[in-house]
Protein backbone atom coordinates (compact mmCIF):
# COMPACT_ATOMS: atom_id res chain seq x y z
CA UNK A 1 0.00 0.00 0.00
CA UNK A 2 3.18 2.54 0.70
CA UNK A 3 4.02 1.88 -3.34
CA UNK A 4 0.15 2.78 -4.74
CA UNK A 5 0.26 6.04 -2.61
CA UNK A 6 3.36 7.44 -3.30
CA UNK A 7 1.99 8.86 -6.91
CA UNK A 8 5.50 9.43 -8.37
CA UNK A 9 6.38 5.88 -8.18
CA UNK A 10 3.07 3.78 -7.93
CA UNK A 11 3.39 3.39 -11.81
CA UNK A 12 6.31 0.69 -10.87
CA UNK A 13 3.70 -1.71 -9.53
CA UNK A 14 2.74 -1.37 -13.63
CA UNK A 15 5.85 -4.17 -14.18
CA UNK A 16 4.36 -7.21 -16.12
CA UNK A 17 7.97 -9.30 -15.57
CA UNK A 18 8.27 -9.40 -19.31
CA UNK A 19 12.29 -8.58 -18.68
CA UNK A 20 12.67 -6.10 -21.83
CA UNK A 21 13.86 -4.10 -19.13
CA UNK A 22 16.60 -6.51 -18.37
CA UNK A 23 17.38 -7.52 -21.75
CA UNK A 24 17.94 -3.42 -22.55
CA UNK A 25 19.88 -2.71 -19.70
CA UNK A 26 23.94 -3.03 -20.32
CA UNK A 27 24.42 -2.52 -16.16
CA UNK A 28 22.12 -5.86 -16.12
CA UNK A 29 24.01 -7.80 -19.26
CA UNK A 30 27.46 -6.94 -17.67
CA UNK A 31 26.69 -8.12 -13.79
CA UNK A 32 23.58 -10.06 -14.15
CA UNK A 33 20.92 -11.24 -12.06
CA UNK A 34 22.93 -13.09 -9.23
CA UNK A 35 23.87 -9.82 -7.81
CA UNK A 36 20.71 -8.39 -7.54
CA UNK A 37 19.28 -9.29 -3.80
CA UNK A 38 15.35 -9.81 -4.05
CA UNK A 39 13.16 -11.36 -6.32
CA UNK A 40 13.30 -8.73 -9.05
CA UNK A 41 16.45 -8.13 -10.99
CA UNK A 42 17.55 -5.78 -13.20
CA UNK A 43 16.20 -2.12 -13.36
CA UNK A 44 12.74 -2.76 -12.77
CA UNK A 45 14.80 -4.69 -9.07
CA UNK A 46 16.29 -1.61 -8.76
CA UNK A 47 13.09 0.53 -8.48
CA UNK A 48 10.98 -2.18 -6.50
CA UNK A 49 13.15 -3.78 -3.50
CA UNK A 50 14.41 0.05 -2.61
CA UNK A 51 10.31 0.60 -1.96
CA UNK A 52 9.13 -2.52 -0.50
CA UNK A 53 12.50 -2.68 1.44
CA UNK A 54 12.89 0.61 1.81
CA UNK A 55 16.28 2.78 0.48
CA UNK A 56 18.70 2.07 3.45
CA UNK A 57 19.01 -1.62 3.21
CA UNK A 58 20.36 -2.03 0.31
CA UNK A 59 21.50 2.19 -0.86
CA UNK A 60 23.56 0.20 -4.23
CA UNK A 61 20.51 -0.37 -5.59
CA UNK A 62 19.23 2.58 -7.12
CA UNK A 63 22.84 3.14 -8.37
CA UNK A 64 23.18 0.10 -10.32
CA UNK A 65 22.26 1.82 -13.64
CA UNK A 66 23.57 4.11 -16.38
CA UNK A 67 20.85 6.06 -16.01
CA UNK A 68 20.82 5.30 -20.65
CA UNK A 69 17.25 5.43 -20.31
CA UNK A 70 17.00 1.73 -22.74
CA UNK A 71 14.76 -0.15 -19.67
CA UNK A 72 12.38 3.07 -19.87
CA UNK A 73 12.26 2.87 -23.77
CA UNK A 74 11.75 -0.77 -24.55
CA UNK A 75 8.69 -1.08 -20.98
CA UNK A 76 5.95 -1.86 -23.32
CA UNK A 77 3.84 -0.65 -20.21
CA UNK A 78 5.95 2.55 -20.30
CA UNK A 79 7.55 2.44 -16.39
CA UNK A 80 9.31 5.50 -16.38
CA UNK A 81 12.58 3.89 -15.11
CA UNK A 82 15.05 6.62 -14.85
CA UNK A 83 12.98 9.13 -13.41
CA UNK A 84 12.11 6.92 -10.61
CA UNK A 85 15.75 5.70 -10.20
CA UNK A 86 16.84 9.60 -9.88
CA UNK A 87 14.15 9.87 -7.01
CA UNK A 88 15.54 7.02 -5.47
CA UNK A 89 18.76 7.76 -5.79
CA UNK A 90 17.70 11.06 -4.16
CA UNK A 91 16.04 9.44 -1.00
CA UNK A 92 19.43 7.13 -0.34
CA UNK A 93 21.30 10.41 -0.10
CA UNK A 94 18.93 12.26 1.88
CA UNK A 95 18.51 9.29 4.24
CA UNK A 96 22.72 8.51 4.22
CA UNK A 97 22.94 12.37 5.29
CA UNK A 98 20.45 12.28 8.05
CA UNK A 99 21.88 8.95 9.30
CA UNK A 100 25.85 11.32 9.21
CA UNK A 101 24.41 13.85 11.04
CA UNK A 102 23.04 11.71 13.67
CA UNK A 103 26.52 10.47 14.38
Amino acid sequence: TRLLADKSKRESLFCIRCGACLNACPVYRKIGGHNYPWAYSGPIGAIITPQYQGVTKDPWLPFASSLCGACGEVCPVKIDIPRILLELRREVVEEQGKESAEM
